[in-house]
């Protein structure tokens, strides 16, 4: 059974989904998983290939949510985005990675 951390993070990916949906994103697989990490979203924007990064506090106790895509982070997003290209044949594909924050 889903922790209540779990359930608000899975809530804020389906709103994400349907934001970036309306803006005429395609979404493409939910968390989309490697050996160096994980991706919340990968969609289609045009011709670019998106990746996001879904983050929110319930507070701020523990600082805002960007400040939680620190570089370590970033890094491993970038390790992932370059996997999902390299497994889907997309390596010469436009892509970059977004991060999408709940406030």
């Amino acid at each position: 059974m889903p922790n209540s951390r779990t359930r608000l993070g899975t809530q804020r990916e389906e709103l994400a989904t349907r934001h970036l949906e309306a803006l005429g994103f395609r979404i493409l697989p939910r968390n989309f998983r490697t050996r160096s990490g994980e991706v919340d979203l990968v969609a289609n924007e045009g011709e670019t290939i998106v990746f996001v990064e879904v983050r929110t506090h319930r507070s701020q106790a523990y600082g805002m949510s960007e400040e939680a895509v620190a570089r370590a982070k970033r890094q491993r997003l970038a390790l992932v985005a370059e996997q999902y290209l390299q497994d889907h044949d997309l390596s010469s594909s436009p892509w970059r990675v977004d991060v999408e924050v709940d406030r």
